[in-house]
C-alpha cells in the first residue's frame, strides 16, 4: 500500500507522523482515541511510545518483514502482521507495521530509511 501525499487512508485519522493507521482507526474520526459511539469497534488503549528497538526481519517476497523484536529487555516473536503502510518524511521513506506476538496487544514497529533505524512507536492494548 503505498502513501499518497496530502491525503488518503494510508496516512492515517490525523495525518502526519504520529497519525493512527487507518486499519486500526477505523470509525474512530476525529476525537480521542478510546472515545466511541454506540455500535462501534472497541480498539481499547493506545499508548505512544516511540523508543528505538532492535528487530530481527527477513525479505520475502522482495518486502522487508519484522519476525521479532527487543523492547525493554524482552523479546518479542511476530506471530502476525495485522497491516502495513508507508509514508514519506520530507526525502526519507519510513515503513510501518503493526504486528501482533504471544499476547493481546499490538505493536507499531516503524522501519525509517533516514537513519536505517527501527522504534516502536505504539502499542495498542485492550486496557
Amino acid at each position: 500500500m503505498a502513501a499518497r501525499s496530502g491525503r488518503g487512508t494510508e496516512r492515517g485519522i490525523q495525518g502526519g507522523r504520529n497519525a493512527l493507521p487507518a486499519f486500526l482507526a477505523k470509525g474512530i474520526g476525529r476525537r480521542e482515541v478510546g472515545a466511541r459511539r454506540p455500535g462501534e469497534e472497541w480498539f481499547g488503549m493506545v499508548t505512544l511510545i516511540e523508543e528505538p528497538v532492535d528487530v530481527a526481519a527477513v525479505f520475502r517476497g522482495g518486502k522487508l518483514r519484522p519476525t521479532a523484536f527487543l523492547w525493554r529487555g524482552r523479546r518479542y516473536e511476530v506471530r502476525r502482521v495485522l497491516g502495513t503502510y508507508r509514508a514519506m518524511k520530507g526525502r526519507y521513506l519510513e515503513l510501518y507495521y503493526s504486528v501482533m506476538s504471544d499476547n493481546p496487544e499490538v505493536y507499531e514497529l516503524r522501519f525509517s530509511t533516514e537513519g536505517m533505524s527501527w522504534s516502536l512507536v505504539r502499542v495498542h492494548g485492550e486496557g
